[in-house]
């Protein structure tokens, strides 16, 4: 039976996808000059400190440790894919451990954002270690651009299998899977996906259409409304051929 601190785990993840996928101003943040010299009256002050109005354009850039970015081509789909792999912070140590899986959509906007407080559940032993893959196009996603048009057609199912969802799934079982076992210590019994919004119907989609495809499935706020609630065809025609459904 599921225990409280365990739906409490599940459901701090979710409000992490959704924190992400929030809207936030695009308008640029200007740090004003401040001057700190607010010391007791018995201190003398020897230093004042200045927060710069504008950073320095060193050219680095902040990097996530024990993480992997490739690109990977789709034969199915007819286009490449970026990869971002977040190893376990005791990957390299523990070399003959296989880890779980978790395959997450829209890695470009949510990779960041799962890692990191995944890491710090999984530090003080509230989740355990596991490989989180992001797939994402390599470009920022918006509400205009060109990830938001690629990803309307990846993960929305239509009753066409060679179209949209079907081609992309085909993309995951084929050349993802092997690209990632073959390539890092997996569990390929416990594999996780996880989707927002469209991405959550794309989950959805799958759940139905090769549920064994995934041991877990997270659909948060998934867009049932697609194409006139499409994947509750899809749900119906399950529903007539099977009794069970073997996956969390």
């Amino acid at each position: 039976m599921e225990t409280r601190n365990t739906r409490s785990k599940i459901l701090l993840l979710f409000a992490v996808l959704l924190a992400a996928c929030s809207p936030t101003s695009t308008e640029p943040v200007t740090v004003k000059e401040t001057v700190i010299a607010e010391v007791p009256a018995t201190l003398e002050v020897t230093r004042v400190v200045k927060v710069r109005s504008e950073p320095v354009a060193s050219g680095a850039e902040a990097t996530i440790s024990m993480t992997e970015v490739t690109t990977l081509h789709s034969s199915a789909v007819g286009r490449d894919y970026r990869i971002y792999v977040a190893l376990p912070l005791s990957y390299s140590k523990n070399t003959t451990e296989t880890y779980p899986v978790v395959y997450l959509l829209d890695g470009d906007l949510l990779f960041v954002t799962l890692t990191e407080p995944t890491r710090v559940l999984q530090a003080v032993k509230e989740l355990p270690e596991l490989i989180i893959v992001g797939i994402g196009y390599g470009m920022p996603w918006d509400d205009t651009g060109e990830a938001k048009r690629l990803r309307e057609i990846d993960f929305t199912p239509s009753v066409t299998p060679d179209w949209g969802a079907g081609q992309f799934l085909r993309f995951i079982q084929d050349d993802l899977f092997s690209y990632i076992d073959a390539n890092y210590r997996t569990d390929p019994m416990d594999r996780t996906i996880a989707g927002v919004s469209l991405g959550g119907l794309f989950s959805l989609y799958v759940l139905f259409e090769a549920p064994e495809t995934f041991n877990r499935y997270f659909a948060v706020s998934p867009g049932l409304w697609w194409n006139d609630g499409i994947i509750f065809e899809f749900e119906e025609e399950f529903a007539d051929e099977h009794t069970d459904l073997p996956v969390k």
